[in-house]
Protein backbone atom coordinates (compact mmCIF):
# COMPACT_ATOMS: atom_id res chain seq x y z
CA UNK A 1 0.00 0.00 0.00
CA UNK A 2 1.35 3.44 -1.00
CA UNK A 3 1.52 6.62 1.67
CA UNK A 4 -0.72 8.52 -0.52
CA UNK A 5 -3.09 10.83 2.17
CA UNK A 6 -5.94 8.69 0.34
CA UNK A 7 -4.43 5.09 1.93
CA UNK A 8 -3.81 7.02 4.96
CA UNK A 9 -7.41 8.59 5.52
CA UNK A 10 -9.11 5.07 4.68
CA UNK A 11 -6.91 3.42 7.25
CA UNK A 12 -7.69 5.88 9.51
CA UNK A 13 -11.28 6.02 9.28
CA UNK A 14 -11.39 2.31 9.48
CA UNK A 15 -9.17 2.95 12.78
CA UNK A 16 -11.60 5.03 14.43
CA UNK A 17 -14.87 3.84 13.05
CA UNK A 18 -13.93 0.45 14.50
CA UNK A 19 -16.76 -1.43 16.73
CA UNK A 20 -17.04 -4.60 18.04
CA UNK A 21 -20.56 -6.18 17.65
CA UNK A 22 -22.00 -8.49 20.59
CA UNK A 23 -20.91 -11.53 20.32
CA UNK A 24 -17.86 -11.27 18.48
CA UNK A 25 -15.30 -13.27 19.49
CA UNK A 26 -12.65 -11.14 21.32
CA UNK A 27 -9.33 -13.03 19.22
CA UNK A 28 -11.11 -11.75 16.03
CA UNK A 29 -11.76 -7.86 16.97
CA UNK A 30 -8.20 -7.83 18.35
CA UNK A 31 -6.90 -9.58 15.40
CA UNK A 32 -9.28 -6.54 13.42
CA UNK A 33 -7.56 -3.56 15.27
CA UNK A 34 -3.83 -5.43 14.72
CA UNK A 35 -4.48 -5.92 11.24
CA UNK A 36 -5.06 -1.52 10.73
CA UNK A 37 -2.56 -0.48 13.12
CA UNK A 38 0.06 -2.51 11.68
CA UNK A 39 -1.16 -1.09 7.84
CA UNK A 40 -0.63 2.19 9.18
CA UNK A 41 2.57 1.45 10.41
CA UNK A 42 3.50 -0.08 7.05
CA UNK A 43 2.98 3.46 5.46
CA UNK A 44 4.90 5.11 8.19
CA UNK A 45 1.95 6.38 10.28
CA UNK A 46 2.05 6.33 14.13
CA UNK A 47 -0.35 5.63 16.89
CA UNK A 48 0.40 6.45 20.20
CA UNK A 49 0.24 3.25 22.54
CA UNK A 50 -1.95 4.70 24.56
CA UNK A 51 -4.42 6.37 21.89
CA UNK A 52 -4.40 2.43 20.66
CA UNK A 53 -5.61 1.61 24.12
CA UNK A 54 -8.24 4.61 24.33
CA UNK A 55 -9.27 3.23 20.63
CA UNK A 56 -9.79 -0.28 21.78
CA UNK A 57 -11.88 0.75 24.72
CA UNK A 58 -13.72 2.80 22.54
CA UNK A 59 -14.79 0.11 20.73
CA UNK A 60 -16.37 -2.43 22.99
CA UNK A 61 -19.65 -2.83 22.75
CA UNK A 62 -22.08 -1.85 25.65
CA UNK A 63 -21.97 -5.00 27.83
CA UNK A 64 -18.61 -3.67 28.38
CA UNK A 65 -19.67 -0.57 29.80
CA UNK A 66 -18.45 -1.39 33.24
CA UNK A 67 -15.41 -2.93 32.77
CA UNK A 68 -14.22 0.08 30.33
CA UNK A 69 -15.35 2.62 33.64
CA UNK A 70 -13.48 0.62 36.03
CA UNK A 71 -9.93 0.61 33.73
CA UNK A 72 -10.07 4.63 32.70
CA UNK A 73 -11.98 6.30 36.19
CA UNK A 74 -8.74 8.00 38.01
CA UNK A 75 -5.97 7.11 35.56
CA UNK A 76 -3.75 9.11 34.04
CA UNK A 77 -2.55 7.03 31.55
CA UNK A 78 -2.96 3.56 30.14
CA UNK A 79 -1.31 1.05 28.25
CA UNK A 80 -2.01 -1.63 25.26
CA UNK A 81 -1.08 -4.57 26.97
CA UNK A 82 -2.75 -3.31 30.39
CA UNK A 83 -6.05 -3.08 28.46
CA UNK A 84 -5.62 -6.58 26.31
CA UNK A 85 -4.68 -8.01 29.54
CA UNK A 86 -7.07 -6.83 31.90
CA UNK A 87 -9.50 -8.30 28.18
CA UNK A 88 -8.56 -11.74 28.50
CA UNK A 89 -8.60 -12.03 32.22
CA UNK A 90 -11.96 -10.92 31.69
CA UNK A 91 -13.02 -13.33 29.28
CA UNK A 92 -11.19 -15.68 31.35
CA UNK A 93 -13.35 -15.40 34.42
CA UNK A 94 -16.19 -15.71 31.93
CA UNK A 95 -15.37 -19.21 30.77
CA UNK A 96 -14.96 -20.72 33.87
CA UNK A 97 -18.19 -19.47 34.98
CA UNK A 98 -20.07 -20.51 32.11
CA UNK A 99 -21.05 -17.43 31.13
CA UNK A 100 -20.58 -16.08 27.18
CA UNK A 101 -21.44 -12.06 28.52
CA UNK A 102 -20.42 -9.97 31.34
CA UNK A 103 -22.58 -10.93 34.79
CA UNK A 104 -23.18 -9.47 37.80
CA UNK A 105 -23.26 -13.05 39.06
CA UNK A 106 -19.71 -12.77 39.48
CA UNK A 107 -19.06 -9.44 40.52
CA UNK A 108 -17.40 -8.83 43.70
CA UNK A 109 -20.23 -6.77 46.00
CA UNK A 110 -19.17 -4.76 49.61
CA UNK A 111 -22.14 -4.90 51.99
CA UNK A 112 -22.50 -1.62 54.47
CA UNK A 113 -24.34 -3.60 56.88
CA UNK A 114 -22.06 -5.55 58.98
CA UNK A 115 -17.97 -6.23 57.98
CA UNK A 116 -18.56 -8.63 55.19
CA UNK A 117 -17.80 -9.10 51.20
CA UNK A 118 -20.16 -11.36 49.33
CA UNK A 119 -19.66 -12.71 45.54
CA UNK A 120 -22.67 -14.15 44.04
CA UNK A 121 -21.68 -17.34 42.44
CA UNK A 122 -23.73 -19.60 40.15
CA UNK A 123 -22.58 -23.21 42.01
CA UNK A 124 -22.35 -23.64 45.76
CA UNK A 125 -18.84 -23.95 46.96
CA UNK A 126 -18.11 -26.30 50.04
CA UNK A 127 -16.53 -24.96 53.21
CA UNK A 128 -12.54 -25.31 54.17
CA UNK A 129 -11.08 -24.83 57.70
CA UNK A 130 -7.84 -24.83 59.49
CA UNK A 131 -8.43 -27.85 61.38
CA UNK A 132 -8.60 -26.43 64.79
CA UNK A 133 -6.01 -29.04 66.20
CA UNK A 134 -3.48 -27.50 64.04
CA UNK A 135 -2.51 -24.97 66.56
CA UNK A 136 0.70 -24.07 67.98
CA UNK A 137 1.71 -24.08 71.37
CA UNK A 138 4.41 -21.69 71.43
CA UNK A 139 2.34 -18.98 69.85
CA UNK A 140 -1.34 -20.12 70.10
CA UNK A 141 -1.43 -19.73 66.13
CA UNK A 142 -3.32 -21.79 63.84
CA UNK A 143 -1.62 -23.82 60.37
CA UNK A 144 0.95 -25.08 62.41
CA UNK A 145 2.66 -27.28 65.46
CA UNK A 146 5.30 -25.61 68.17
CA UNK A 147 8.00 -27.84 66.56
CA UNK A 148 7.65 -25.74 63.02
CA UNK A 149 6.62 -22.46 64.65
CA UNK A 150 8.61 -19.58 62.31
CA UNK A 151 8.37 -17.28 65.42
CA UNK A 152 10.01 -19.95 67.71
CA UNK A 153 12.89 -19.87 64.89
CA UNK A 154 12.46 -16.11 64.27
CA UNK A 155 11.31 -16.55 60.55
CA UNK A 156 7.84 -15.17 58.75
CA UNK A 157 4.55 -17.51 58.92
CA UNK A 158 3.29 -19.36 55.88
CA UNK A 159 -0.14 -17.98 55.04
CA UNK A 160 -2.76 -20.09 55.87
CA UNK A 161 -5.48 -20.63 52.97
CA UNK A 162 -9.23 -19.85 55.07
CA UNK A 163 -12.62 -20.18 52.99
CA UNK A 164 -15.54 -18.87 54.69
CA UNK A 165 -18.87 -20.94 55.07
CA UNK A 166 -20.99 -20.80 51.85
CA UNK A 167 -24.83 -21.13 51.19
CA UNK A 168 -26.04 -22.26 47.49
CA UNK A 169 -26.15 -19.03 45.93
CA UNK A 170 -22.98 -16.77 47.40
CA UNK A 171 -19.79 -17.23 48.68
CA UNK A 172 -19.37 -14.55 51.97
CA UNK A 173 -16.06 -13.50 52.57
CA UNK A 174 -15.51 -12.95 56.11
CA UNK A 175 -13.25 -9.77 57.77
CA UNK A 176 -12.52 -9.92 61.31
CA UNK A 177 -13.27 -6.86 63.26
CA UNK A 178 -10.05 -7.60 65.22
CA UNK A 179 -6.61 -6.91 62.96
CA UNK A 180 -5.00 -10.02 64.54
CA UNK A 181 -7.53 -12.86 62.79
CA UNK A 182 -7.53 -10.79 59.28
CA UNK A 183 -3.52 -10.97 59.22
CA UNK A 184 -3.72 -14.29 59.99
CA UNK A 185 -5.76 -15.26 56.96
CA UNK A 186 -5.31 -15.50 53.45
CA UNK A 187 -8.53 -14.77 51.52
CA UNK A 188 -9.65 -16.07 47.65
CA UNK A 189 -11.38 -14.24 45.32
CA UNK A 190 -11.33 -16.34 42.15
CA UNK A 191 -12.39 -13.43 40.19
CA UNK A 192 -9.65 -11.44 40.21
CA UNK A 193 -7.41 -10.91 37.61
CA UNK A 194 -4.28 -12.20 39.52
CA UNK A 195 -3.43 -13.31 43.46
CA UNK A 196 -2.86 -10.53 45.97
CA UNK A 197 -1.79 -10.14 49.27
CA UNK A 198 -1.56 -7.14 51.52
CA UNK A 199 0.84 -8.41 54.19
CA UNK A 200 4.17 -7.75 52.95
CA UNK A 201 5.38 -10.19 55.51
CA UNK A 202 3.99 -12.88 53.99
CA UNK A 203 5.92 -12.62 50.72
CA UNK A 204 8.57 -15.76 50.55
CA UNK A 205 10.55 -13.59 47.09
CA UNK A 206 9.29 -10.23 46.39
CA UNK A 207 10.04 -7.57 44.29
CA UNK A 208 9.17 -3.84 44.37
CA UNK A 209 6.73 -3.04 41.13
CA UNK A 210 4.30 0.12 41.58
CA UNK A 211 2.00 1.67 39.19
CA UNK A 212 0.20 -2.08 38.17
CA UNK A 213 -3.55 -3.10 39.07
CA UNK A 214 -5.49 -5.87 40.02
CA UNK A 215 -9.07 -6.62 38.66
CA UNK A 216 -11.58 -7.79 41.46
CA UNK A 217 -14.66 -9.80 40.75
CA UNK A 218 -16.74 -6.85 39.40
CA UNK A 219 -13.40 -5.62 37.75
CA UNK A 220 -12.78 -2.73 40.11
CA UNK A 221 -8.95 -2.09 39.87
CA UNK A 222 -6.91 -2.27 42.73
CA UNK A 223 -3.38 -0.75 43.10
CA UNK A 224 -0.36 -2.81 43.44
CA UNK A 225 3.61 -1.60 44.58
CA UNK A 226 4.84 -5.17 44.54
CA UNK A 227 4.88 -8.38 43.52
CA UNK A 228 6.61 -12.22 44.22
CA UNK A 229 5.78 -15.72 45.54
CA UNK A 230 3.68 -16.17 49.03
CA UNK A 231 3.74 -20.17 50.04
CA UNK A 232 0.72 -20.79 51.27
CA UNK A 233 -0.06 -24.14 53.79
CA UNK A 234 -3.85 -25.66 53.01
CA UNK A 235 -5.83 -27.34 55.55
CA UNK A 236 -4.39 -30.94 54.53
CA UNK A 237 -0.81 -29.59 55.20
CA UNK A 238 0.02 -29.30 51.69
CA UNK A 239 2.55 -26.60 51.18
CA UNK A 240 1.59 -24.50 47.56
CA UNK A 241 3.64 -22.25 45.93
CA UNK A 242 1.65 -18.87 44.77
CA UNK A 243 3.74 -17.14 42.23
CA UNK A 244 2.95 -13.91 40.76
CA UNK A 245 1.43 -12.41 43.39
CA UNK A 246 0.49 -9.03 43.39
CA UNK A 247 1.03 -6.95 47.01
CA UNK A 248 -1.44 -4.08 47.37
CA UNK A 249 -0.99 -1.32 50.06
CA UNK A 250 -4.25 -0.39 51.07
CA UNK A 251 -7.31 -2.85 52.43
CA UNK A 252 -10.92 -2.88 51.42
CA UNK A 253 -12.61 0.08 52.98
CA UNK A 254 -16.04 -0.61 54.40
Amino acid sequence: MTKSICNKLLLKMRLFGLHMKEGTPLKDHLDELNSVLMELRDIDVKIEDEDAAMILLASLPPSYESFVNSLSVGKECITMEEVKSSLHSREFRLRASGNSEESNGSSLVVSNSGKNMKKKKHKSKRKTNVNPKDICNYCKEPGHWKKDCPKKKGKPSIAVAKEESTSENELVLSIADHPQHSEDQWILDSGCSFHMCPNRTWFDTYEKKSGGNVFMGNDAPCKTIGIGTIKIKMHDGIIRTLTEVRHRCVTFKI
